[in-house]
């Protein structure tokens, strides 16, 4: 069975995929496999909606954020490129990657998993406002983001998973642009 969890997104995508990624990425339900995606999460400030997120339309509107690192190998999470790397040494900018994708403004639910979730923790329909660039100094500096699936996580959504004072894991999925932001 465990062959059927690999293949089954691929399968999925030669059906719902285009050349720009997905087609509507809403309506990919079966991602992640079930696999558990590792997070970090930005403390409170991130939480209150900072004004630089790489989604410009969408600052501070809303508490339940989340970033997809550039790396994330499911396109009805990412599908873009990595965001190029600043030739100053600064922050990459991931705006047009996100905007140019329709990237900005996903939804996806998480639920957490592994060993640091709160008892009965909900899952959370968190929106995609941000991304987890593989270039940002911080982010090489501590190893976050550097290849693969992560999320980096805004402290309501993380507030509402964890058990202990550190990252969770989480298993994810695209949910449809209509679905309220928040626990469920």
């Amino acid at each position: 069975m465990k062959w059927l969890a690999a293949v089954a997104p691929l399968v999925l995508c030669l059906f719902a995929c285009g050349p720009g990624g997905p087609s509507n990425p809403a309506s990919l339900r079966l991602v992640g496999a079930g696999e558990l995606v590792p997070t970090t999460y930005f403390g409170n400030t991130w939480g209150t909606g900072p004004g630089h997120f790489a989604c410009t339309k969408l600052e501070n509107i809303q508490p339940w954020y989340i970033a997809p690192s550039d790396t994330f190998a499911d396109p009805a999470v990412w599908g873009a490129p990595v965001c190029p790397k600043n030739p100053n040494g600064g922050v990459p900018d991931c705006t047009t990657e996100m905007e140019q994708d329709a990237i900005c403004g996903r939804k996806i639910e998480v639920t957490c998993g592994g060993d640091n979730c709160r008892a009965g923790a909900p899952s959370v329909v968190a929106m995609v406002t941000d991304a987890c660039p593989k270039y940002h100094p911080t982010n090489e500096r501590q190893h976050e983001c550097q290849g693969g699936d992560q999320f980096d996580l805004g402290y309501p959504v993380w507030q509402q998973l964890h058990a202990r004072d550190d990252n969770v894991k989480v298993t994810y999925r695209v949910v449809d642009p209509s679905t309220p932001l928040g626990p469920r």
